[in-house]
């Protein structure tokens, strides 16, 4: 066993494929997509409008009169380009809040892939112990039979037969539940791994810390664009157009402007905007120490794992004595009792360095994604 990660194309490719192929992240792209669309609507100025009215004179000798006008609202935010900043501020909120989602899978994803490599492992182990044990139970059977064993010593294989038997059932179904899963993440695409080294996805892209890093980026540009706006709602608004009176003997015609003062409506909108700018702004400087923090510690963490799997995995062959121990219980320097206690104590080694290169491998995906 070896402590180091090796990269493996197949896993890229599977990460690959989950990403195109995920329900919950086609769900997502569409609902960017859909957003997007929503923030470039309504960024134009307001539509003309046109008014024409008919007033019968009285007495008829007047004569009628007729009213003509078309009018345009300008609004300084969309003059300004302000309505649009907002919108593309918006479009990489709508596209960080995607790749967030995309790292919950592909870690999910990541991690499921470790546990499949890990079964992988502990059943060519596992399937190596039993033959090993039913070489046990028949010596301990051999040695039962020439009277130097009792029948409880004779038990004690078996017993051990028996729990290899169902901890490799276990490992089995352990190892096809997360293999359903990962179908699951795939969108129904069945995901065969038979491997049994271990590869950390280095490759994919944008981690927590740099998503995180655009996340403060974008909303900061979001709350900048919400102050503009908040501004531009404060300026007057003008309406620029033009009219026409007609009467029988009178002609007039000319430009109107009109102007909308905000003295109410959209009063403290600035002090409003700029308070939320900073909020925003502080919340984003505390998530971001939070996930450094984070980063610090399971780079730590992973480390003193990995010191620990590599202990293990350097211990285990110098270690196991099975094959001097089926030796000496065949010839019989050794009892029944001790050569089955050593033969489980030896198991019990290597399952737990299989457990912690295990650990150590999540730990490192774990990471990976930062």
């Amino acid at each position: 066993m070896t402590c180091s990660s090796l990269w493996a194309d197949d896993f890229e490719s599977i990460l690959l494929q989950i990403e195109q192929n995920n329900s919950t992240l086609r769900a997502v792209r569409d609902g960017v997509e859909a957003e997007k669309a929503e923030n470039h609507t309504a960024l134009t100025l307001a539509d003309p409008e046109v008014e024409y009215s008919h007033y019968w004179g009285a007495p008829s000798a007047v004569g009628g009169r007729n009213d003509f006008s078309v009018s345009q609202a300008l609004d300084f935010a969309t003059l300004f380009g302000v309505k649009r900043q907002m919108a593309r501020s918006k479009d990489e909120l709508a596209d960080v809040n995607y790749e967030e989602r995309r790292l919950e899978v592909l870690m999910e994803a990541s991690r499921l892939l470790v546990d499949v490599v890990y079964y992988n492992r502990c059943l060519d182990r596992h399937r190596s112990q039993q033959q090993e044990m039913k070489r046990a139970v028949e010596l301990s059977e051999k040695a039962f039979k020439a009277g130097r064993i009792n029948r409880l010593d004779l038990n004690k294989p078996r017993l051990a037969l028996a729990e290899l038997n169902a901890t490799v059932a276990e490992e089995e179904m352990l190892r096809e539940e997360a293999l359903l899963r990962l179908k699951q993440l795939n969108g129904g695409n069945v995901v065969t791994i038979g491997q049994i080294d271990y590869s950390v996805p280095q490759s994919m892209a944008h981690g927590r810390l740099s998503v995180n890093k655009q996340r403060e980026e974008a909303e900061q540009r979001v709350a900048e664009n919400e102050v503009r706006m908040a501004k531009s709602q404060s300026m007057p608004q003008l309406t620029v157009g033009y009219a026409s009176e007609l009467t029988r003997d009178e002609k007039f015609r000319g430009i109107t402007v009109g102007m909308s003062v905000p003295l109410w409506n959209n009063k403290n909108n600035v002090k409003r905007a700029k308070a939320q700018q900073q909020a925003a702004r502080s919340k984003q400087q505390d998530v971001l120490f939070h996930i450094q923090s984070e980063y610090e510690n399971q780079k730590a963490r992973t480390e003193r794992l990995r010191q620990y799997a590599q202990t293990l995995a350097e211990n285990v062959p110098e270690l196991s004595s099975k094959v001097v121990l089926h030796d000496a219980f065949e010839r019989g320097d050794i009892s029944a009792l001790d050569y089955y206690l050593e033969l489980t104590s030896d198991y019990e080694l290597q399952h737990k360095a299989l457990l912690a290169e295990r650990d150590y491998q999540q730990a490192l995906v774990v990471l990976a994604w930062y």
